[in-house]
C-alpha cells in the first residue's frame, strides 16, 4: 500500500479560519470555512469549479444536534451560499 500525501495550507494564516487541503496526484482540492469567512470563502476561484459541498451547522431546534447538506453543481458557491453552512467541500 502506497501512501498520500497531504497539503494543508491555512489560508487565512489561522488555525480555526479557513483551510485548503490538497492530495498529491489529485487535481481535486477541499476548503474548509467557518460560518463566519463564508463571504471569504465565496471570493476563492475554486468555489467557481464544478464540485461538491458539505454543510455543516447546529440544528436551530436542537443545538445539541448537528444537521448537514450535501449538494453538487458546476459551481457550488450560490447554491452552498444559500444554504449557510459551515464547511464547502470541493472535488474536481
Amino acid at each position: 500500500m502506497s501512501g498520500k500525501t497531504i497539503r494543508i495550507v491555512l489560508a487565512g494564516a489561522e488555525p480555526t479560519g479557513m483551510l485548503l487541503a490538497e492530495i498529491t496526484n489529485w487535481t481535486g482540492k477541499v476548503l474548509v470555512a467557518p460560518r463566519s469567512q463564508l463571504d471569504q470563502l465565496s471570493k476563492r476561484e475554486e468555489v467557481r469549479r464544478t464540485g461538491v459541498y458539505l454543510l455543516v451547522g447546529p440544528d436551530p431546534g436542537d443545538p445539541s444536534r448537528a444537521l448537514a447538506s450535501i449538494g453538487e453543481g458546476d459551481s457550488v458557491t450560490p447554491t452552498a451560499l444559500d444554504c449557510a453552512g459551515a464547511a464547502i467541500t470541493m472535488s474536481a
